[in-house]
């Protein structure tokens, strides 16, 4: 360290005109710029990416050659196209990530791809003076990205010590029973609270016995919390496995949930971002200087993990509609309705359904040739508005193919539950009213009491958006509370497959 100092003391006795043809090197010696560049890109893991990916001891090998003048003009032409090279590469895995989002099933439109970088914004930066200021702008603004960011280096440190990564060598023993509640005992316990210890959930003088205590309660009352699992304070399977997960298991969650934040970059005035599995919805406002402001936060309700998860994608709300119909996906219709009313046809009836034709006329009885035509999608059956329609009472109106809508619910107990993977693939919202209000802000006819009246109609209405919001669907098993980090459950697999194809990409130069 002290030598890399006293190189750097050299630099500033080296500053003069600029070469014509190098960019990093002044009179045979590397610039203040490139030292600069160096330290970014030894700092590489701050934000979630390796300095190997860049030649990062190679180059530092390098301008100390050059500073002490050993370094031929030739060597110092090829450091210096090398050193442009890295820096570049690590400005594009800094904005847009390391891999093609499409090769992890992510479904961005290009709209959200924009790159501020490129080879003339980095040779003016750095003739300026101003490469911190380049990072920066490349940077991603999405608000979780800073909070992981924040966090990332004081939980690698963590997961580094000798003694923390001891108490994960060994995998907690299975519960004899289903859980484990206050009160009674499981032999893994010592193990549990010397991890709580550990992570901050327990204080460190809290008694390591086989028995479930209140006060070893409350600590897996913290972990669940952070976790997002029930924090019933019970230890059930649920927990025992977010428990066996290491420090440094956690630090690779940090890292593969940065990546993709990196492929979402947000852009526009407004943004509505729907973060899976940890299944929240933020509503954002993004100054044009990057600033982003959150203007609402709230629960969702997504597409259940083995059988029908919700895509991730990008897309614009250009319509709202109150008191909607629900049309009915063809596979609910096959699989679920047509069996459903053959057994029991007062449903039909009970519940608002009826049949549209060809000629989009409404046909509210029910046969036996009517559920035929609708099953082979000759006809489509949708449901009225209602007390049971699975729509609730308003739909934010999306255009992707998949017909995933955001909308709210006609059973909103299922928002208090721990675990949200619930629906067809939609995406049902806490508040709707605030999620309208944001989406209309600019429509001063549809206050929180229109449109709260409108909600309870047995008819649509329908109220296009005059400056559409965009929505964002962003993969993040990582959530951070007060500074602190949470890990999620990989649902739909995603970490899985993001790892995998990141092994295979080159993490070399």
């Amino acid at each position: 360290m002290r030598r890399w100092l006293w190189l750097g003391l050299m630099v500033c006795w080296t500053q003069g005109a600029w070469a014509a043809d190098l960019l990093w090197f002044v009179d045979g010696r590397p610039t203040a710029q490139a030292l600069e560049a160096i330290q970014i890109l030894a700092s590489a893991q701050d934000e979630g990416l390796e300095p190997s990916a860049y030649g990062v001891e190679e180059l530092r090998r390098a301008l100390e050659a050059a500073v002490w003048g050993d370094a031929s003009p030739g060597e110092l032409a090829r450091w210096d196209g090398v050193l442009t090279e890295a820096m570049l590469r690590y400005l594009h895995h800094l904005h847009l990530g390391r891999i093609d989002p499409r090769i992890v099933q992510i479904r961005f439109s290009g709209e959200v791809h924009r790159s501020v970088v490129s080879r003339e914004a980095l040779v003016e930066a750095v003739r300026q003076g101003r490469l911190h200021q380049l990072v920066s702008a490349a940077m991603p603004k999405i608000p979780l990205y800073r909070q992981i960011r924040a966090v990332l280096g004081q939980y690698r440190r963590l997961a580094n010590l000798p003694e923390v990564e001891a108490l994960w060598k060994a995998s907690l023993p299975p519960l004899q029973e289903r859980k484990v509640e206050p009160g009674q005992m499981y032999l893994g316990l010592p193990l549990v609270v010397r991890r709580l210890k550990a992570l901050g959930d327990l204080p460190p003088d809290t008694e390591e016995i086989s028995v479930l205590t209140p006060r070893i309660a409350a600590g897996l009352r913290s972990f669940q919390e952070r976790h997002g699992l029930l924090a019933d304070g019970i230890l059930g399977g649920r927990t025992l496995a977010r428990l066996d997960v290491s420090p440094a298991a956690g630090v690779r969650q940090m890292e593969l949930t940065m990546e993709r934040l990196r492929w979402a970059s947000l852009h526009g005035q407004r943004v509505i971002a729907v973060y899976l599995p940890e299944n929240v919805l933020e509503a954002y406002t993004v100054a044009s200087d990057g600033t982003v402001e959150i203007q609402a936060r709230m629960r969702v309700i997504t597409g259940n993990a083995k059988e029908t998860p919700t895509p991730i994608f990008d897309d614009t709300i250009r319509a709202i509609e109150l008191s909607p119909f629900w049309n009915v996906p063809l596979s609910i219709v096959k699989e679920e309705l047509v069996p459903r009313f053959l057994k029991n046809p007062e449903a039909f009836y009970q519940e608002g359904f009826e049949f549209v034709l060809a000629d989009g006329s409404a046909d509210a009885s029910l046969s036996f040739h009517r559920l035929e035509d609708a099953a082979r999608g000759r006809i489509r059956l949708r449901q009225r508005p209602g007390p049971f329609n699975p729509m609730g009472d308003i739909k934010f109106v999306l255009s992707n193919k998949e017909n995933i809508f955001l909308h709210h619910t006609a059973n909103p107990g299922l928002f208090q539950r721990a675990r949200r993977d619930l629906s067809h693939g939609c995406i049902r919202v806490e508040d709707p009213v605030r999620l309208a209000q944001f989406v209309l802000e600019d429509d001063p006819l549809w206050d929180a009491d229109r449109l709260r009246a409108a909600m309870g109609q047995s008819a649509p209405t329908v109220v296009r958006v005059r400056r559409p919001p965009r929505v964002v669907l962003l993969y993040a098993t990582v959530r951070v509370q007060n500074g602190r980090a949470g890990f999620l459950a990989d649902l739909y697999g995603l970490d899985r497959l993001l790892e995998e194809a990141l092994r295979r990409a080159s993490p070399t130069p």
